[in-house]
């Protein structure tokens, strides 16, 4: 089990997939990318594309995000993430797809546009570069909309569309977060 750290459901218990499936998101990274994106939680329509137990998202849902679109492609954490919606009852501001990344990305094209996309995928997963490709060539994300992606290794996000890049590292986990303009 993990903990939401702050808002309207803080210290709620989520479900999380067996540890074989998913690497979840330890409170300290949350916390920190939470502190740096604060400001754009407020009403913002969030995606989770590797969601696993959705903590991220549960995250952005407790400090005011309007919605959250949470994927993940593996059966495990699909069933969780619905069991964590129904524990919170929060299916009026959610819904869950189980798609590979780039057919959720193409989905994607009939829902509002992005204001924070969160990219937590398997560390040996090797299409991110791939994937926050797509969500720029399909303008998925939203003017001064937010990428944050988790990974083993620093993200080069492309200097010519995001205003603002920082980067965080805890123990083997790096967070690049890049602000477009």
């Amino acid at each position: 089990m993990i903990r939401i750290i702050s808002g309207t459901y803080r210290s709620r218990q989520l479900k999380i997939p067996s540890p074989s499936t998913t690497r979840p998101t330890k409170d300290r990274v949350r916390e920190g990318i939470f502190s740096s994106i604060n400001a754009s939680i407020k009403d913002a329509y969030v995606v989770d594309v590797f969601a696993g137990s959705g903590a991220m998202g549960f995250e952005a849902i407790s400090r005011g995000a309007a919605f959250c679109l949470f994927n993940d492609v593996e059966e495990k954490p699909y069933k969780v993430l619905k069991q964590n919606v129904a524990l919170l009852k929060v299916e009026a501001v959610t819904e869950i797809t189980k798609l590979d990344a780039f057919s959720f990305l193409k989905a994607l094209q009939n829902k509002p546009k992005t204001n924070i996309i969160f990219l937590d995928p398997p560390y040996q997963y090797r299409s991110l570069n791939q994937v926050v490709k797509t969500i720029e060539e399909m303008s998925l994300l939203a003017n001064n909309g937010i990428i944050v992606i988790e990974s083993d290794h620093p993200f080069a996000f492309d200097i010519t569309i995001y205003q603002k890049i920082k980067v965080y590292t805890y123990g083997k986990s790096i967070v690049t977060v890049g602000w477009k303009a």
